[in-house]
């Protein structure tokens, strides 16, 4: 896991078929919103909108990134704290 740009952090799970990571996924959300950072005297609640895609063969990096990016959109237009995973190319 790394910064990617901004807001935004990239994951990448090797060898994981979809139902895995939709797992992975799904644990990290509810880690998030469960989390809590404390400040001056209270504290801060967020939550994280993800996208996913899994590889296909012949992907290169431009092209699995973008259709992370386009479910990553889907997920805030969902009304975020939510994730969308695509596996078929789309």
């Amino acid at each position: 896991m790394g910064r990617w740009g901004g807001d935004e952090f990239l994951l990448l799970l090797p060898r994981t078929g979809k139902a895995t990571a939709a797992g992975i996924i799904e644990r990290c959300r509810v880690l998030v919103e469960h989390s809590a950072t404390p400040w001056k005297g209270g504290e801060i609640r967020m939550t994280v909108s993800m996208g996913a895609a899994v590889l296909k063969p012949g992907d290169n990096a431009a092209q699995i990134l973008a259709r992370a990016d386009a479910q990553l959109y889907k997920a805030k237009h969902a009304g975020r704290n939510c994730w969308q995973l695509n596996s078929n190319g789309q």
